[in-house]
């Protein structure tokens, strides 16, 4: 079943709609401004939790896009302003535990992005400028880290191998990449 709603303000015409699934749940709520999708955009999974939210401006993502699992934790989250991805895209597992967090400026990659295990432990640590892998990379295990640096997305410069004893970190290996 869907449910259609119209209503004229000015020199604009507001459409609501409402679809349900099979069973009588929500399935879609979509707002339109002029054919357009302007305000929130929901959609639901056939048991009722929320499957993903977008908020609309003129047709252009503005505000949080947000994708659930069908368990109701959420899935990932990615900050629109006016179309254009700005701020930390954020990917979560199945068990509500960021996975992966990665920072955007103008649709494209620049600053941290960092990779977290099941557990929320941070496992590797990237920096990248306009989507180019540059600067520091860090990979993080029990017992010793990797210290990589990047420039243009190539390795360059020394790479430092650190192992973990007793609590303390000791340079053990060091590679330069040219």
């Amino acid at each position: 079943m869907t449910i259609i709603q119209l209503r004229k303000r000015k020199d604009s015409i507001f459409i609501k709609i409402k679809e349900f699934h099979e069973n009588g749940n929500l399935r879609k709520e979509v707002r339109l401004k002029n054919g357009n999708y302007h305000g929130l955009y929901k959609e639901y999974y056939d048991n009722g939790y929320i499957k993903k939210v977008v908020h609309y401006k003129e047709h252009k993502k503005n505000g949080y896009y947000k994708l659930f699992y069908e368990n109701g934790y959420l899935n990932i989250k990615i900050p629109y302003r006016l179309g254009i991805i700005n701020g930390n895209i954020k990917y979560y597992y199945d068990n509500g535990i960021l996975g992966i967090q990665t920072s955007y400026r103008s649709n494209k990659k620049n600053g941290k992005m960092k990779f977290y295990d099941k557990e929320g432990n941070l496992y590797l640590l990237k920096t990248f400028k306009d989507n180019i892998q540059n600067g520091k990379e860090i990979e993080y295990f029990n017992f010793m880290e990797i210290h990589r640096m990047y420039k243009d997305g190539k390795k360059y410069g020394l790479e430092k191998l650190f192992l973990k004893m007793n609590n303390s970190f000791y340079l053990f290996k060091e590679i330069y990449w040219k």
